[in-house]
């Protein structure tokens, strides 16, 4: 029989949080039950608390979750009872306490067999600016530690300072290394004794929570959401697109474990999250978005020919339309641009202007100067701003 101690977090968010400072003052020595709960929306692994009361406290905590499942597999358990022995109320959370007695190594908790085996064919993205300097952050971090031992006070304060910052910057990479390094990092901080570093090793456990539930609408997703929009990014991918078979594409994408590539499209709100808990390998997680964001980023393209084609768009349509379409502009090319502009501004004309306050932000984003403007809604085909454009930058021959 052996003693195991499990943070339980995000207790603010569920029953107990609605008298959070009474429940935090109570909770010590009171009981507190913890269930797995396998139809979580976004964590198969997720492992309910419910308190003395039997009411919803919060979650197991990420980093625990291996732990707490080996005691529930290697004990045959399907439940653990024990009782709140710490409180956190800087962290709002407690420290789960029970014995159990378990029987030998039970299978990994996030097994990457199924993740490793999935193909895929596409263009890759190059890495972004926080992804890269997360991985010079980590080489720092392990190195710093490493001279523990011989820090002076003004070493040991830019170690706090460094790590406080990856704690924040860690949570947009929804790795599964980046999980595990959190963890190891943890408990190398606990393992040095030192005072000053005990903050940041609580600091780590809550950033998993944090990550998750920013994922959920939040910062995190608003993050991956840019990532997949931002322009400089689509035109890297598109750049190649003939090399590669988008219909191919899109069909590996549908065979990812867990069915992402249809979360992605039909529930995008659940979407960073549930990759955060699916613990996807980095390179494969890399190329699911590299996946996605070469898909949308071609089926916008797609719209874009349709206009310029004059092709199928209606008023109803339109503002939407256009909305796409300043998205991807710094995408095109001279020729699409041409063919782009004369289109919407027919169209514009057609439907009394209807739309030109969105034409004047395309504009604005091409660098197209305003005394052009009258002339392109007026002219038409005829524009003479057009004469003689066959390369360079669009905006800068216009002025």
């Amino acid at each position: 029989m052996t003693v195991k101690r499990l943070h339980i977090v995000a207790l603010p968010y569920y029953e107990v949080g609605e008298c959070l400072d009474e429940f935090l003052a109570q909770a010590p020595g009171l009981a507190m039950t913890l269930r797995p709960e396998p139809k979580n929306r976004v964590d198969a692994n997720a492992i309910c608390a419910y308190d003395w009361q039997g009411r919803k406290a919060g979650y197991v905590a990420v980093h625990d979750q291996q732990e707490a499942w080996q005691m529930l597999r290697g004990s045959g358990r399907r439940s653990l009872r024990g009782r709140i022995t710490e409180v956190n109320a800087a962290h709002k959370c407690v420290v789960f306490e029970c014995h159990v007695e378990t029987m030998g190594e039970v299978e990994e908790l996030f097994p990457e067999s199924t993740l490793l085996e999935w193909s895929y064919s596409g263009p890759e993205m190059a890495p972004t600016q926080e992804l890269m300097t997360l991985e010079y952050m980590m080489d720092e971090i392990g190195e710093r530690l490493d001279e523990h031992e011989s820090w002076d006070e003004t070493e040991r304060e830019a170690f706090v300072m460094l790590t406080q910052k990856f704690c924040t910057l860690s949570k947009y990479d929804l790795s599964g290394e980046m999980c595990d390094y959190r963890r190891r990092l943890c408990l190398r901080l606990l393992a040095t004794k030192d005072s000053a570093l005990q903050p940041l090793a609580d600091e780590l456990k809550m950033t998993y929570g944090r990550a998750g539930r920013e994922s959920l609408g939040g910062d995190v997703l608003d993050y991956w959401q840019g990532v997949f929009a931002d322009p400089e990014m689509m035109s890297s991918l598109l750049v190649h697109r003939k090399e590669y078979d988008v219909e191919r594409i899109r069909l590996e994408l549908e065979q990812f474990p867990e069915a992402m590539y249809l979360v992605w499209q039909e529930d995008r709100r659940h979407f960073a999250a549930k990759l955060l808990y699916l613990h996807v390998p980095r390179k494969v997680l890399w190329r699911l978005i590299s996946g996605i964001a070469f898909c949308e980023a071609v089926e916008k393209r797609d719209k874009v020919y349709k206009a310029i084609a004059g092709k199928n768009i209606c008023i109803e349509d339109m503002r939407g339309f256009l909305d796409e379409i300043i998205e991807i502009a710094l995408t095109l090319t001279n020729d699409e641009i041409k063919g782009l502009l004369l289109t919407l501004g027919n169209l514009n004309m057609k439907y009394e202007h209807a739309f030109d306050e969105q034409l004047f932000k395309m504009y604005d984003k091409l660098g197209i100067p305003r005394s052009e403007i009258q002339n392109i809604f007026k002219t038409g085909s005829n524009c003479q701003v057009f004469n003689g454009l066959t390369s360079g930058e669009f905006g800068k021959q216009l002025q």
